[in-house]
Formats: C-alpha cells, sequence, structure tokens
C-alpha cells in the first residue's frame, strides 16, 4: 500500500493530463511518475534502503512533491525540514528523527555541515543522473512513510509518525468533505511540509487532477492557471484579499473558483465575511492537527448562523470531551478533546506521555462538542490566572472577535504595576477600533475584574501552517505596553 501506487495508476490512465504546475512549468502524470521512479532509483544507487530517514528539505511545493514521493518509492520514510528559517532547532530533528540522508531543492550549492550524514543530493541530481531502475518497493500499510513535525506554537517540536495506510485515508477521506475529479485544479497556498498540504495534494493527485503551486505570487498562479480550488492559511488567504481591496472589486476575485478552504488558526466573524464577499463564496473552515487529520468543516451556513463555531464534525471523527479526571463529558460541557480517526498518526517515537492510548490521541485542546455535532475549540488549556480568578483565553477571544473591526486577537496576560496579572486584549484592526465598546463587552461577559487593556498591532507573526505565534505576540504586546509603565 504505497503512497505512490495510486498515482503511479492514474498515470497509466492519463499520461498526458497535467498533474503538478508550477509558473510556466507543466508536469503531466507521465513526466511526474518518470521523475519519481528515477528520483527512486538514485536515491536506491547512492545506498537509500526501506525504512531509512531522508530529510527533505524543499520550500517549493513541487520539488516537495517530487522528492516526498521520491523517497516513498523505495519505502524509505521522509522527514521534512525548515532549512533557513529562524527555528533552527528544526535541523536538530535530523539527529533526533535518526535521518542518515538528505535531500534538497535547492539550487544555491546547499549543504548542511552541522550533521554527520551518509549522503547528501539534489533534486537535480536525482532527477539528471542515470541509475539502473528499480521497483517501487512493496509496503505493509501500517509501516511508516512520513514523519510530520507538530507546530511547535507553545513549546518545542515533536515528531509524528504516519504511515502509508493513514496517509492514504486521510486524502481518501479529504476528498469525501472537498470532492476532487480530473478536472480538479487546485492552488496549495500552505507550506508543504504540513499535513493538510499533503492530504490536499495527495487527494487531487489520487483523484486525477491537477495541483498547482503558488508561483510566482499565489494571485497569478490562481488566475493564469484557472485554480478551482484554494487551500489557503488565514494569512494566506488575507493576502489575497488585501490584492482584491486594493483592485475596488466589489465580485469574488475569480470566476472561476468554486470553493476556497481555510484553515490554520481560527478565523474572525469578519473576517469570514470577507473573504466570502472578495474571495469565494463558497468558503469552508477546517479544523484538525497533524495526529488526526480533518476533524471538523465549518460550511458557509454554519458560518453564518454561529460565527464562533469551530465546525461540524466530520462523518469519520469521534471526539470526546473529557474532565482533568479522564471521565467523558456531556453534550456543550468544556474539556479536553481525545480523538479517534481512522487516518490517525501512529504516535510520537519514544514517547511515553501517554497522548496515544488504545487507539484514540488526546489533543492539547480544549472545548464544547453539542449533541448535534457543533464544536467549539476553546484555546489550549493555558488559563488566564487573574489572581485566583481563572479565564479560558478561547472565550475571551471569542468575545472580542464578535466586533466586526477585530480581524485577529488573543488574549494574554502581563505583569501589572504592582507585579499582579493584568488581562490585555492584542488585536489586529486595520480598520480602526471602538476599544470602549470592547471593553464593556467583556465587562458583560466577565465581569469588572477581566476587562482587558487593549493593544492594537499591526499584524501578528504565524507560523508557515497559519497558526498564531503566541508568544510572539506577547512578546509584542508586552513591548507595545512598556512607555505606559
Amino acid at each position: 500500500m504505497n503512497i505512490v501506487e495510486p498515482i503511479a495508476r492514474r498515470a497509466v490512465l492519463q499520461p498526458n493530463k497535467p498533474a503538478l504546475i508550477m509558473g510556466d512549468v507543466t508536469l503531466t502524470y507521465s513526466d511526474l511518475m518518470a521523475n519519481v521512479a528515477k528520483i527512486g532509483a538514485n536515491l536506491s544507487e547512492a545506498g537509500v534502503r526501506s525504512h531509512d530517514v531522508v530529510a527533505i528539505v524543499a520550500p517549493g511545493l513541487v520539488g516537495h512533491v517530487l522528492l516526498t514521493l521520491g523517497v516513498a518509492y523505495v519505502g524509505a520514510v521522509s522527514l521534512p525540514i525548515a532549512v533557513g528559517q529562524a527555528d533552527q532547532g528544526e535541523v536538530e530533528m535530523i539527529e533526533v528523527c535518526g535521518a542518515s540522508f538528505l535531500t534538497h531543492s535547492r539550487g544555491d550549492g546547499f549543504k548542511l555541515d552541522s550533521v554527520t550524514l551518509r549522503g547528501q543530493m539534489s533534486l537535480a541530481m536525482l532527477t539528471q543522473t542515470a541509475a539502473p531502475p528499480v521497483p517501487m518497493a512493496h509496503v505493509e500499510p501500517g509501516e511508516i512513510c512520513r514523519l510530520f513535525l507538530s507546530s511547535g506554537t507553545t513549546g518545542r517540536r515533536k515528531p509524528i509518525e504516519m504511515s502509508h495506510q493513514g496517509m492514504l485515508l486521510n486524502a481518501l477521506l479529504t476528498g469525501i468533505e472537498f470532492p476532487a475529479d480530473s478536472q480538479d485544479r487546485s492552488l496549495l497556498t500552505l507550506g508543504p511540509a504540513l499535513l493538510y498540504t499533503m492530504m490536499f495534494w495527495l487527494r487531487s493527485l489520487t483523484a486525477g487532477g491537477a495541483v498547482i503551486a503558488a508561483d510566482p505570487t499565489p494571485l497569478e498562479a490562481l488566475r493564469k492557471h484557472r485554480a478551482t480550488f484554494v487551500l489557503a492559511s488565514p494569512i494566506s488567504a488575507t493576502s489575497l484579499l488585501k490584492v482584491a481591496q486594493i483592485e475596488g472589486r466589489l465580485a469574488p476575485i475569480s470566476d472561476h473558483l468554486r470553493r476556497i478552504c481555510v484553515g490554520g488558526s481560527a478565523v474572525s466573524p469578519a473576517l469570514q465575511g470577507l473573504y466570502r464577499k472578495h474571495l469565494c463564496a463558497n468558503l469552508a473552515l477546517v479544523y484538525g492537527a497533524t495526529e488526526t487529520g480533518l476533524l471538523a468543516v465549518a460550511d458557509t451556513e454554519l458560518q453564518q448562523r454561529d460565527p464562533t463555531a469551530t465546525g461540524n464534525l466530520v462523518a469519520w471523527a469521534e471526539i470526546q470531551v473529557v474532565g482533568e479526571d479522564g471521565k467523558v463529558l456531556g453534550p456543550g460541557e468544556s474539556g479536553r478533546l481525545r480523538v479517534r480517526t481512522p487516518g490517525l498518526a501512529n504516535g510520537y517515537p519514544g514517547d511515553e506521555s501517554g497522548a496515544f492510548k488504545d487507539g484514540w490521541f488526546l489533543s492539547g485542546d480544549y472545548g464544547t462538542l453539542s449533541r448535534e455535532g457543533v464544536l467549539h475549540v476553546g484555546g489550549r488549556g493555558d488559563v488566564l490566572n487573574l489572581s485566583g480568578r481563572k479565564l479560558d483565553p478561547g472565550l475571551v477571544e471569542s468575545v472580542i472577535a464578535q466586533d466586526s473591526a477585530v480581524l485577529e486577537c488573543v488574549a494574554l496576560t502581563v505583569p501589572g504595576p504592582l507585579g499582579q496579572p493584568q488581562l490585555v486584549a492584542a488585536v489586529v484592526a486595520p480598520q480602526g477600533l471602538d476599544e470602549e465598546a470592547l471593553k464593556q463587552r467583556c465587562l458583560a461577559a466577565f465581569g469588572k475584574n477581566c476587562v482587558p487593556k487593549v493593544v492594537i498591532l499591526e499584524s501578528f507573526p504565524h507560523n508557515e501552517g497559519g497558526k498564531v505565534l503566541r508568544r510572539e505576540v506577547q512578546a509584542l504586546a508586552e513591548r507595545a505596553l512598556l512607555p505606559a509603565r
């Protein structure tokens, strides 16, 4: 059950249809499989064997797809690494995960000297050098094909094992909510190393559709290649939105885009409305995790009926809301989320935390689940302690986000004048904000001791998956408050 197999079958059925599109370059399914087989042959010639871990440094979507499939072709395990970004801790993951080879798509003579490896190979070398062909490796369904890295928004990143079966199931199940066929043209603007991105390009390629890279820009790719579907983070969707507003468009930015899917972090009601108006009326907001795959989808009807909802639980996922004692709570009660899905990751290598147990994954997220299956996620248990009064930051943020001027918000605490914790609302509101009205809403919801000090920031920092980097927002808010102390 190699993840390459269904794509190889597509190449037999439709060899001349476009598979990967990047700028002016189009790879057909025949081209795609020829390159994947050549990469596999050269990796095998270099000594890569089944179960070896191969690090991939490929910031571009097309190079990432080719190297990922080439590594899987020989039964090895790919490990995406974002070398060159601020988080150099990722380089350490090469040793933590036991990678013995590195492949990359960079054309600048790149070489990683800080770790010991058996071989480092460029995409150009792997696709241009002739090596004796090798058959695609047969793998058992539960064998690992990928080591994803957790988002790292709250601490040190962890490797997450995903099997061939789990990856294909996630792609197949994603296709239930977001159907694809040979006419599908999917533009993917999220980072290529993410589970979401891989789920969606596997969904497209196994269905015979085309995958479009955001090159040279998402907007140019969207219009030039007539994308029918866009996968975006809030930050990349907002960049498209800004272009639409500059152009002064009253209609959506494209007449052939059928659906846009936004995931990575919560989207305020104000942004939801702007996305539907200027990008695509058929907007889907998605929630999930690298460990679980897709869990909930908020369609347009739910967004308009309950803008604070995370989404309707997908049919194949089970979620239990549990208390601190591990007991399952009732509908509407708030607690920690425990998840079971067919595409659940195998676990964290060498981890003894108990997050994966008896087929379930104990998430770090907290929330509620209604009897009808509507999920509200309210933070990660990082409760704000205001001199004895404890507040869930997710609840505070949901109240703040009701303001139509607020595009993003984070609730946090900073030391007050006497050292006591002070509630702060960090917000992004480009069109200005009625701070007094915001404070009155918080007063009504939480009482007089929980009225936040408002800090307006130009923008929030995000990781490549679109999640807000809360610790960095904390630092920005504290710096903004320094003159007032």
